[in-house]
C-alpha cells in the first residue's frame, strides 16, 4: 500500500474523489479561504517541518493547510511551510475558482494586489478587510481596481456619515463558516500530526484522508436536509 501511494495513479485517483464530493454539493456564489497549522512535536525530527507563527506571540513547528471552502465542504487545497505566509499560497488557490464567478472572502491576510489580481482572473471579487496600513487609502497607483472595490465594500469612506455597505459586511460574514468547517475538522482529528506521519509526502496523504471524509460528511448532511425538506 504505501508502495501505491507513491505512483501518479494513485494520487491522481485520490485528488479526484475530493473533487467529485466537492462537485455533487450546490457551489454557492461565495466561496472562503483560510489557514489552518498542523503542528509537529516540539522535539520532532522532521526537518521539513518549519517554525512559523500560528497566534499572537505564539510559534511552532509544522505544515499549514490552505484551503478554499464553498459552503463547509473544501474545493481546493495545498500543503505549505509553517513560515510561509498566507498571501504567498492563497493566489494559486484562487486560479482554481475559475469556470464560475462569485466572491472570495478572506481576512486581512488576503489584502495584497497579488491576490486580488488572481481571484479576479478567476472571476470572483476578493473581499478581505484592508490592513491598518490601507484602511483609508484609495491611491489608485499603488491599489488594483479590484482592490479599491473590496477597500469600499468594508470600509466605506461613508461610514463617517453614518452610511455602512450592508452588502459588503454581510458577505465578509460569510468566513464563519471556514472557522466552523476548520473546527470540525479539528474535532475529527486534523489538527496535531500523529507520530508516523512526518515529511510533505506523509502529511498531505493524511490530510487529504481526513478532507475526502470531511466532505463525504458534509454531503451526507446536505442529503439528509434536503430529505428533511422535502418531507
Amino acid at each position: 500500500m504505501s508502495r501505491r501511494l507513491r505512483s501518479v495513479g494513485v494520487l491522481q485517483l485520490i485528488e479526484r474523489v475530493l473533487i467529485a464530493l466537492a462537485d455533487v454539493q450546490h457551489m454557492p456564489l461565495v466561496k472562503t479561504i483560510d489557514s489552518k497549522p498542523l503542528l509537529v512535536g516540539a522535539y520532532s525530527k522532521d526537518r521539513d517541518a518549519t517554525r512559523g507563527r500560528i497566534a499572537a506571540r505564539l510559534f511552532a513547528r509544522g505544515y499549514r493547510l490552505h484551503s478554499v471552502f464553498h459552503g463547509r465542504s473544501v474545493r481546493c487545497w495545498t500543503l505549505a511551510p509553517m513560515k510561509q505566509h498566507d498571501s504567498e499560497v492563497a493566489p494559486q488557490l484562487l486560479e482554481k475558482l475559475a469556470g464560475g464567478g462569485g466572491y472570495a472572502v478572506g481576512d486581512n491576510a488576503y489584502d495584497t494586489n497579488k491576490c486580488h489580481e488572481h481571484a479576479a482572473r478567476a472571476n470572483h471579487q476578493l473581499i478581505a478587510p484592508p490592513r491598518a496600513v490601507n484602511r483609508e487609502v484609495r491611491d489608485a497607483k499603488y491599489n488594483l481596481p479590484e482592490r479599491l472595490r473590496a477597500l469600499d465594500m468594508l470600509a466605506s469612506p461613508l461610514e463617517k456619515c453614518g452610511k455602512i455597505n450592508g452588502f459588503g459586511v454581510s458577505i465578509y460574514n460569510y468566513r464563519e463558516s471556514a472557522e466552523s468547517a476548520f473546527g470540525e475538522l479539528t474535532i475529527r482529528g486534523l489538527n496535531y500530526l500523529p507520530a508516523w506521519v512526518r515529511g510533505p509526502r506523509r502529511a498531505a496523504l493524511w490530510t487529504s484522508g481526513k478532507l475526502i471524509l470531511h466532505n463525504h460528511r458534509c454531503l451526507k448532511r446536505q442529503r439528509l436536509r434536503a430529505t428533511v425538506a422535502k418531507g
